[in-house]
């Protein structure tokens, strides 16, 4: 691997771990995805039938959620 390739690669850190009620689903995986140490997204991901699958987020995707899970929660 060139250097060139080392550094545009991209680095995926778990930041938290959400287990659901069900135990029959697999926890939900928040990482957050940085290039150069400058983080260019997030990532949510669920483990459905041995095949991940997820969404990419940006933070301010996070701040439109914060409100509607929130009213989720309270029902």
């Amino acid at each position: 691997m060139t250097e060139q390739e080392q550094t545009e690669k991209t680095i995926f850190k778990e930041l938290f771990r959400v287990d659901t009620e069900d135990p029959t689903r697999t926890p939900l995986i928040i990482q957050e995805l940085s290039r150069n140490d400058t983080i260019v997204s997030y990532y949510l991901e669920q483990n459905k039938d041995g095949i991940k699958k997820g969404i990419t987020l940006k933070k301010s995707d996070f701040e439109k959620l914060i409100p509607i899970f929130k009213e989720i929660s309270l029902k």
